[in-house]
């Protein structure tokens, strides 16, 4: 399989929202929901950070994407493109076979469909365009809105040996019907 080349971004739309490139500027934002309570609860990471981590952790996402290594979308309102929440694959296997999926969002908009319209269409292109055998999350046990966004897009809960040692997270996968393996 060539390896992936994210040189032309893609941009997504759903009626409601645009997925965008991570811009220098998301950094206010990213500083918020990575400083949020609610979110964090269900995340391995600081408390909160502040804004020159905000803008250290931006950098880095922005030159991850220019080297390939993971695709992180910035998931905006149509009408007014300011970041809203993120959605990324990254964790690619060596032969990108295997790809993991990540999301958040401002709680302020939870429970509005925000998410499942942004996971619906980073799903088709992962899918289509991407092609891995398979899609991974790692959602943790108590976090029943993301376990139930994963098994609402077909993703079946799966146990592995890490699992059976951290009762804290679940392991779930979504095989791709539509991959097909490289002739060797």
């Amino acid at each position: 399989m060539p390896p992936f080349d994210f040189t032309d971004f893609p941009v997504l739309t759903t009626p409601r929202l645009l997925l965008r490139k991570p811009l220098a500027t998301d950094a206010a934002v990213i500083q918020i929901i990575r400083s949020d309570k609610q979110v964090n609860r269900y995340l391995d990471r600081p408390a909160e950070i502040n804004a020159e981590q905000a803008a250290v952790f931006i950098t880095r996402i922005i030159k991850g994407v220019a080297a390939n290594q993971w695709l992180y979308w910035m998931i905006t309102l149509k009408d007014s493109q300011e970041a809203i929440g993120s959605i990324c694959y990254w964790n690619f296997s060596p032969d990108q076979t295997i790809i993991e999926i990540g999301y958040e969002l401002l709680p302020d908009y939870h429970g509005q469909g925000i998410m499942q319209e942004a996971f619906g269409v980073v799903l088709e292109y992962g899918l289509t365009q991407l092609r891995p055998a398979a899609i991974m999350a790692y959602p943790r046990v108590d976090n029943q809105r993301s376990r139930r966004l994963l098994e609402k897009y077909h993703f079946e809960h799966i146990l592995e040996a890490a699992e059976k040692r951290d009762h804290h997270e679940q392991t779930y996968q979504l095989l791709n019907t539509r991959y097909t393996s490289p002739v060797a």
